[in-house]
């Protein structure tokens, strides 16, 4: 199946780029139209349709959320940005994906790939766009976690998290106000997090230290957290973690 897309970036080379990886690694996808600021971006997805948007978040005029949010047409957005604080956890939580640039063939066929089984926006769409519009005009500081809930998408402040525990390809997010298994892993979900805020004291939990209420010593040279929440949850420092919780 052929799909069409525009690329929106004010910087020459990254466009001539992206159409050079696109026409080799993803043939299927035929750039109809480039754009170098945001208002030519938004005309040329309202004039061409397209399937697919390729949208730099910083360009002159309109960012990249702003056209994606006011352009008549919605296509499948997928963001490119060279800053890694853009690459926000709505970016997974919802079927807008990113690219970090320089970009590389393989997250640019892992996000294609995405597209694929997608080709639409989920429910909460639009809300995330709006969370991400407000994060870019504050100076990108989040203070809530976007995590995917099988056809919609939660948010969930970091101070209502008390800890976050892998289990197989799933991840269960413990609040004070429940619980939410997601499929986001629990490396991307801790790359989201603030480090001053949140801990990985396993290969299997991360944890926030303002839920913290002792450190115990524990066999073997490791420890052993008790979180003051109102459930009975103690969890084992890894040996890998025991000097980071020291400093914690």
């Amino acid at each position: 199946m052929k799909y069409r897309a525009i690329i929106a970036d004010d910087e020459g080379p990254a466009r001539s780029r992206l159409v050079r990886l696109l026409k080799k690694f993803a043939p299927e996808v035929s750039v109809v139209a480039e754009a170098g600021e945001g208002e030519s971006a938004r005309d040329s997805i309202q004039n061409h349709k397209p399937d697919l948007a390729f949208l730099d978040i910083q360009m002159p005029g309109l960012n990249g959320i702003d056209v994606a949010l006011t352009a008549s047409h919605k296509p499948f957005v997928i963001f490119v940005t060279a800053y890694n604080q853009y690459a926000l956890e709505a970016f997974k939580a919802s079927a807008v994906d990113y690219l970090l640039k320089p970009v590389e063939e393989e997250t640019l066929c892992a996000a294609i790939d995405k597209f694929k089984r997608l080709a639409r926006p989920v429910p909460g769409y639009e809300e995330i766009l709006n969370l991400l519009a407000e994060r870019l005009k504050s100076g990108g500081n989040p203070q809530h976690i976007a995590i995917a809930l099988g056809d919609s998408i939660k948010l969930i402040p970091y101070d209502q998290i008390i800890c976050l525990e892998a289990d197989n390809k799933y991840t269960t997010v413990f609040t004070k106000n429940g619980e939410y298994v997601t499929e986001t892993s629990l490396s991307d979900l801790e790359n989201i997090l603030p480090a001053n805020r949140f801990f990985r004291i396993h290969r299997k939990h991360v944890v926030n230290v303002a839920f913290v209420d002792e450190i115990k010593k524990w066999f073997d040279r490791r420890f052993k957290i008790k979180l003051n929440v109102p459930f009975n949850k103690e969890l084992i420092v890894g040996r890998g973690y025991a000097d980071k919780v020291r400093n914690m």
